[in-house]
């Protein structure tokens, strides 16, 4: 999955980040601004330096992973059944049901 179908992924679901934002417990985001990103009524945010140095050390780290936990699937989105909410993770180890973040 490429970074443009992940984004909009995301704004189908309401994730851990948004639900923090709605309730008011987040400093990085306001509720308005988790609507307006589910409307792509937003620019979309480039990022800053802390997730730069994430993004370039997160496939080296998921490798890693791998050596040890068998074959990842990256960047899963995991949807509720019945409820707009969903996780994005950075990898799913499937048959042994393991999360990496």
């Amino acid at each position: 999955m490429n970074k443009e179908e992940w984004l909009k992924q995301r704004r189908l679901a309401l994730g851990a980040t948004d639900i923090a934002a709605i309730l008011g417990l987040s400093p990085y985001k306001t509720a308005f601004e988790v609507y307006c990103d589910k409307k792509d009524m937003l620019e979309p945010w480039e990022g800053n330096a802390a997730t730069d140095l994430g993004n370039m050390l997160e496939p080296t780290i998921l490798d890693e992973a791998e050596k040890d936990l068998g074959k990842l699937e990256r960047q899963k989105v995991c949807k509720h059944d019945a409820a707009p909410i969903a996780a994005t993770l950075d990898g799913l180890q499937p048959e042994k049901q393991i999360v990496v973040e």
